[in-house]
C-alpha cells in the first residue's frame, strides 16, 4: 500500500509539472490544444485527449499497457501489428499552416515492413503533416542510409513539400522524444532535447501544411507511443531552445520525479524549471 501511495504521488507530482510547462508555453503565444496523455485503462478501446477533446478510436490489435519504465510513468499505448491505427476525428483543429508544434514519445523495436506514422493528419492532396519512421528509403535501388530515421514533413498540393531527418536511427528499443515544429514555413526537428541538423528547411508558399484533415497516431507500425501533445503555434526563440533542449518539457516528460536543481530565463516574467532524474 505504501509503495503504491508514492507511485501515486509521483504521478500527481509530474502532472503539476507537466501543467506548469503548459502554461508557461500559453504565456509564450504557444497554447496546448491538444493532449493524448495515453494513460487510458487497459481495455479501453478510446485514446482520450484530455485537453481538446479530440478523441481517438483504435484499431485492431492496439491496448494501454504499461510503460515498460516503472509505475511512476503510468500506461502507454502499444502498436502490436503493422496493419492497426488509432484514427482520429476529420478537421478537430482550426490552426494555421504556419505554426504549430507536435511533441510525443515513442519507441520502435526493429525496421518496420513499411513506412509508420508515429503522429499524421491530412491527406497528400489536400496537405498534411506527418512524423514518420522509415523503412529502407532507397532511390533507384540504391539504399540511402535513412531506414529506422525519424522524418518530419510537411506536404500538401504545392510541389515544394520539406521535410527534416533525425540524425539518428532510433529503431533501437529505447523510448526517444519528439518535436516537430513549424514557425512561418521554417522546419525544426527535436529528438531527445537535441536539434537537428537538417532543421531550418522551408516548404513553399503554395503547400498546405493545415493541421486538418483525419489524423491518425501509431499508424502502421509495431511501436508504443505516449504523451503526445498538440500545440497552436511554434515554439519558437527562446522557448524552443529552453523548453525543447536544456530543460521544460523535455526534462519533465523524461524524469519520473521532478526536482527542481537550477531555473533557466526564458522570457520577461517566465521561468522554468530545469530537473533532474533521481
Amino acid at each position: 500500500m505504501l509503495k503504491e501511495a508514492k507511485m501515486k504521488k509521483k504521478k500527481v507530482i509530474k502532472s503539476i509539472m507537466f501543467l506548469m510547462v503548459f502554461c508557461m508555453c500559453s504565456f509564450a503565444n504557444a497554447t496546448l490544444v491538444s493532449y493524448w496523455s495515453c494513460d487510458d485503462p487497459v481495455g479501453s478501446m478510446t485514446l482520450i485527449d484530455t485537453v481538446g477533446g479530440v478523441n481517438a478510436s483504435l484499431n485492431g490489435s492496439m491496448s494501454f499497457v504499461e510503460s515498460g519504465v516503472g509505475a511512476e510513468y503510468g500506461n502507454a499505448l502499444l502498436d502490436a501489428h503493422r496493419n492497426n491505427y488509432a484514427t482520429l476525428p476529420a478537421d478537430p483543429w482550426s490552426l494555421g499552416k504556419d505554426d504549430f508544434t507536435v511533441s510525443g514519445w515513442f519507441k520502435v523495436p526493429g525496421l518496420q515492413a513499411r513506412h509508420g506514422n508515429v503522429f499524421t493528419v491530412g491527406a497528400w492532396n489536400t496537405g498534411g503533416l506527418e512524423m514518420t519512421l522509415l523503412k529502407d528509403n532507397n532511390v533507384d535501388g540504391i539504399a540511402q542510409g535513412n531506414e529506422g530515421k525519424l522524418q518530419f514533413t510537411v506536404f500538401g498540393m504545392g510541389a515544394d513539400n520539406a521535410y527534416v531527418l533525425s540524425n539518428n536511427l532510433l529503431v533501437d528499443s529505447a523510448w526517444h522524444w519528439f518535436a516537430g515544429v513549424v514557425s512561418g514555413q521554417m522546419m525544426s526537428l527535436y529528438v531527445d532535447g537535441v536539434l537537428q541538423s537538417g532543421s531550418g528547411v522551408s516548404y513553399g508558399a503554395a503547400t498546405t501544411a493545415s493541421t486538418t484533415g483525419i489524423g491518425y497516431i501509431a499508424r502502421n507500425m509495431v511501436c508504443y507511443v505516449d504523451d503526445i501533445a498538440l500545440f497552436d503555434n511554434a515554439l519558437s526563440g527562446t522557448v524552443s531552445g529552453n523548453a525543447l533542449t536544456s530543460g521544460g518539457l523535455y526534462n519533465v516528460w523524461q524524469s519520473p520525479v521532478p526536482e527542481p536543481t537550477t531555473l533557466v530565463f526564458v522570457s520577461a516574467g517566465i521561468f522554468l524549471g530545469i530537473f533532474r532524474k533521481k
